[in-house]
Order: C-alpha cells, then structure tokens, then sequence
C-alpha cells in the first residue's frame, strides 16, 4: 500500500500570488487600455501596441521560467518510484 508522504510537494498552482502576477502580466501585455483616439508611433520599424505585446511576451516567459525554476519542486532522480 502506497501512503502519501506527510509533506506535500510544492505546487505553483496553489499559490494565488503566483496567480495574480500571471493576471497582471497578461493585462498590461495586451493594450486594451489605450484610449481608442491615441496616436501609436511607429518605433524601430514596427508599431508601439506590439512592441508592447513583445516585451509582456518576455516578462511572461521569464516569470513562469523564474516559477518553474524556483516554485516547483520536482523529485529527485533518487525519490522516484
């Protein structure tokens, strides 16, 4: 019989904070909330709204890299069954 080892593992999904950065990442990365009559230059090339886009697009893989590497806890090679 398989007992449950008295320590949970850690898990990001429990965590709300985690959660929240998730949320406000996503909602600064996407701009909705630019005033429809703003004028959008033209920086490097390519519109300001997706250079916007892009680097939410970089905090976010960087945060949920930073969460994988730190917040997770996988088993070790040795604990496995």
């Amino acid at each position: 019989m398989n007992r449950p080892s008295p320590r949970q593992p850690r898990e990001p999904i429990r965590k709300p904070w985690i959660w929240v950065v998730l949320a406000a990442i996503i909602l600064v990365s996407v701009p909705w909330y630019w005033p429809p009559e703003t004028i959008h230059p033209i920086v490097f090339g390519l519109p300001l709204w997706s250079l916007v886009t892009l680097a939410g697009s970089v905090v976010l893989c960087g945060f949920l890299s930073w969460v994988c590497r730190t917040q997770w806890e996988t088993p070790d090679d040795g604990e496995e069954d």
